[in-house]
């Protein structure tokens, strides 16, 4: 009787995207994608860097607070000062409680926290635990420039966005197997297809996932954030 093999082709990780040059090349740079990405800006007083911000293309909205952190649902980076804001949410903690709100909701979204002055050192001291980064609110155009650079670069990144993603379905518990093939789909998309990124992982959901993985995966596919992803790398042409 003859030996047979079932040879089956090994999965797509993540690691095969870290060292594909044709992902990145055609992914935009940080400087290219300003006008693509919609930045929020909750300050209850005169948010100073804002021209100079707009004048290097930032797309710049200025808040003075929100009630609801569902109204921020269309920013994929928010900035967030930690005083006289989120007064609706608490009162105590302020802007930390904001932060921790929209972090907790978005997960995929960039929060930078920033102060004016020394203030309240437990909600200085929770924004930074929970926030993305922190920085002065006078600081530098340079400083504020790269630091938004920098997240621009990280959200148009697959690599990191995966990573990131990828915390969030092991707490709900995905197993190994589906994980594995929610890689591979995303990795054979992001390298060949991007635009088949979202059919081709919601088709492996809507095959047998817990209620908490479907919630994530759909969170994550239905996000601004998934979306600017995509765009960063499919419109490289036209831009």
């Amino acid at each position: 009787m003859n030996n047979m093999f079932l040879c089956f082709p090994k999965p797509k990780s993540i690691s095969d995207l870290e060292s594909n040059k044709a992902v990145y090349d055609r992914t935009r740079k940080p400087s290219d994608l300003r006008r693509s990405i919609q930045i929020a800006v909750v300050d209850d007083q005169p948010f100073a860097p804002e021209t100079n911000l707009r004048n290097n293309q930032f797309q710049i909205s200025v808040l003075k607070d929100v009630n609801n952190v569902d109204e921020l649902r269309d920013y994929q980076i928010i900035l967030c000062d930690l005083q006289g804001v989120g007064l609706q949410l608490s009162s105590d903690m302020q802007g930390a409680f904001l932060i921790e709100e929209i972090k907790r909701n978005f997960p995929e979204k960039s929060v930078i926290a920033f102060t004016g002055g020394s203030g309240n050192l437990n909600i200085s001291k929770r924004a930074y635990q929970a926030a993305d980064d922190y920085l002065k609110k006078d600081a530098s155009i340079d400083e504020w420039r790269d630091v938004l650079d920098r997240h621009i670069k990280n959200l148009s990144s697959p690599v990191n966005v995966w990573r990131q993603f990828r915390l969030r379905l092991v707490e709900a518990e995905i197993t190994p197997y589906e994980l594995m093939l929610l890689e591979n789909a995303y990795v054979k998309c992001i390298k060949d297809n991007p635009r088949e990124t979202k059919s081709a992982i919601q088709k492996i959901v809507d095959n047998g996932s817990n209620a908490h993985v479907k919630s994530e995966v759909m969170a994550f596919v239905g996000s601004k954030a998934f979306d600017f992803l995509i765009a960063a790398l499919t419109n490289y042409a036209s831009s």
